[in-house]
């Protein structure tokens, strides 16, 4: 019923609460806006190029041929760059030629675990416990 009342003072209450609208002090001027991403910014180039293994391919599957019993690496820097490690008996193998690194790997038997102590053999014979160590 309240509105209803109210409905004659309408159109004027609107044009005062326009000229209020109109009347609003005058802001200051904004700043420029500067645009900052906001991810992360992307890595620097690098300063010098990454160097490459030469004929990865090759590397790879001579590799991954031999290994159960080698961990094959390329040095960049050293003359010979390929190397090998025995995971068993941690000999190393470093060679410049990937064709020779895969055939010493092919080819490589470590030495048998049971050997003679230095001292035990006597003018060409090993002492034995049988003849009692003469």
């Amino acid at each position: 019923m309240r509105v209803l009342l109210l409905l004659p003072f309408l159109p004027a209450m609107l044009a005062e609460f326009g000229a209020l609208a109109v009347r609003r002090p005058p802001q200051p001027p904004r700043r420029p806006v500067v645009h900052r991403p906001r991810h992360a910014a992307p890595p620097r180039r690098q300063a010098r190029e990454i160097p490459r293994i030469p004929d990865y391919a090759a590397f790879a599957a001579t590799a991954e041929a031999h290994s159960a019993r080698w961990e094959t690496t390329y040095e960049y820097s050293s003359s010979s760059p390929y190397r090998a490690r025995n995971r068993v008996t941690g000999h190393v193998v470093a060679v410049s030629d990937l064709n020779l690194l895969d055939h010493i790997l092919a080819t490589y038997e470590p030495p048998h675990p049971v050997r003679g102590y230095y001292g035990q053999q006597t003018r060409g014979r090993m002492r034995t416990y049988l003849d009692g160590g003469r």
